[in-house]
């Protein structure tokens, strides 16, 4: 699990303009930290999969992912947008104020990459541990209760 949640993934008050400039960062983000080798492969999948449907779920969470074979090792970042500055809104009408972004591998081993981060995707769906998600004040009370449910 060593990288798979490092306080260098938790982007706290952040703002953007659109979600297009939310998963730009996301994507540099992730080859500034070394998650991954190539930005622009990553915001291709990160933009994939949100063609496929909206990861802005509910009650302001979105997860997005990416699955590419320029992510290195598999990874989540946390990024808080504070109240008023997002623009992007959940199904339920919600603006996004919690992002948690997956970075998967696309090599040999995907289904393992998935069984690892599977589970953040299920503990977003519990109210308890949205709710301690987005009380956590500083990156690493986010990255504490990212990690546990890893």
């Amino acid at each position: 699990m060593e990288h798979v949640v490092d306080t260098a993934q938790i982007f706290m008050n952040q703002s953007f303009a659109t979600p297009l400039t939310l998963l730009t960062f996301l994507s540099e983000q992730a080859a500034k930290l070394g998650v991954a080798t190539d930005t622009a492969s990553v915001l291709a999948s990160l933009l994939k999969r949100e063609e496929e449907g909206s990861t802005a779920l509910m009650e302001g969470v979105a997860i997005p992912h990416a699955y590419t074979d320029a992510v290195v090792h598999p990874a989540i970042f946390v990024v808080r947008i504070p109240e008023g500055m997002s623009a992007w809104s959940t199904l339920d009408g919600t603006p996004v104020d919690t992002v948690v972004a997956l970075f998967i591998p696309g090599g040999a081993a995907p289904e393992e990459s998935r069984t690892l981060l599977s589970p953040i995707a299920v503990e977003l769906l519990d109210a308890d541990f949205r709710a301690r998600l987005k009380a956590a004040e500083t990156p690493m009370e986010v990255a504490r209760v990212v990690a546990s449910c890893l």
